[in-house]
């Protein structure tokens, strides 16, 4: 009996869930890559992501990869770790953008640790500490209402990462989601630019917890 190609993968997929009991596998496809109000290229982007927990450790990687050639500079493949302390999410990502570089050249990661909180608010503070001389920070402030979920987020200083001269908003907006469907409004003022972006997701979290 023959299996389809898409039927292996499925199967695969089975086994991996079944094998690490904590593993959380993801694919989006997104209208547009739009990261903290920032536009990184303008075609459709598929973006996988694997995830594994344990022990109140979450490791994992992501990666974002236009549809067009033309955008494949905007190539990006993150790895993170994260913990939880009190009730305080803390996560370390390793920004890498692999176009025209290579995996363990140094200059080529920018590292960003990044402190979360949610009470009544959702507030994430986030701050690079490794190349990037200005030290760019992000603050953002976020509250779901009635299926809608607000964002507003700040570029503290000038940052050539985010493309401000002095503290300025880089996004504000909302968006909402149902099923494996999103869609997201994103203003950037520092910019003057808009973004409405459809969001689908292949995978949500295969896990067998």
């Amino acid at each position: 009996m023959k299996l389809s190609i898409n039927k292996l993968v499925g199967i695969a997929i089975l086994l991996i869930a079944n094998v690490f009991a904590q593993v959380d596998i993801n694919a989006d496809v997104t209208s547009r890559y739009i990261w903290r109000g920032i536009a990184y290229g303008n075609a459709p982007a598929v973006q996988p992501s694997i995830e594994y927990t344990t022990h109140n450790i979450t490791v994992g990687t992501w990666a974002s990869y236009s549809i067009s050639r033309l955008d494949s500079a905007q190539t990006e493949n993150d790895f993170y770790i994260g913990t939880t302390i009190g009730d305080v999410d803390i996560t370390v990502t390793d920004y890498y953008y692999p176009s025209g570089t290579y995996l363990f050249d140094r200059d080529s990661h920018t590292f960003e640790l990044m402190l979360s909180y949610s009470y009544f608010l959702d507030v994430t503070l986030a701050t690079n500490v490794y190349n990037d001389d200005q030290y760019s920070t992000y603050v953002q402030i976020a509250k779901e209402y009635d299926g809608l979920n607000f964002f507003v987020g700040t570029a503290l200083n000038e940052s050539e990462w985010y493309g401000t001269k002095e503290l300025s908003v880089i996004e504000l907006g909302a968006s909402a989601s149902k099923d494996n469907l999103g869609v997201s409004y994103t203003l950037n003022p520092n910019e003057r630019k808009n973004y409405i972006v459809l969001t689908y997701s292949l995978w949500h979290k295969i896990t067998n917890k």
